[in-house]
């Protein structure tokens, strides 16, 4: 039912190619792709409200989930990609010089999101 009320949202375009979906603490995350860009959506099962994202507050994508824990959700992402994924001005003096220390040929990196 949610899908369909997000699908109406956007002039009745379809949502495609789930990804992902968890759930804590009576909320369901499901990341899928909409019109071409990653989305995120949050259903509340004890509200029954939903919020449908695409983009954090600092309007870059989120990750799609590796694992949601404690008010956070956790995303694993190439060190090529991090740009897309990472605002830089959030980030405190310790998280710019981690950052800046990350190649092309390093590992996956974890990023942590805030759930507000």
């Amino acid at each position: 039912e949610y899908y369909v009320r997000y699908a109406l949202t956007k002039g009745r375009k379809i949502a495609s190619r789930f990804v992902s979906s968890d759930e804590t603490d009576g909320k369901i995350y499901l990341q899928f792709f909409f019109d071409l860009d990653p989305c995120t959506l949050i259903y509340d099962s004890r509200t029954k409200e939903y919020k449908a994202t695409g983009r954090t507050s600092e309007g870059v994508f989120i990750g799609m989930p590796g694992h949601i824990r404690d008010g956070a959700m956790y995303a694993f992402i190439s060190p090529q990609e991090l740009k897309d994924y990472i605002n830089e001005s959030v980030l405190d003096e310790h998280g710019r010089k981690v950052l800046s220390s990350i190649t092309e040929d390093s590992n996956w990196v974890i990023v942590k999101y805030k759930l507000k």
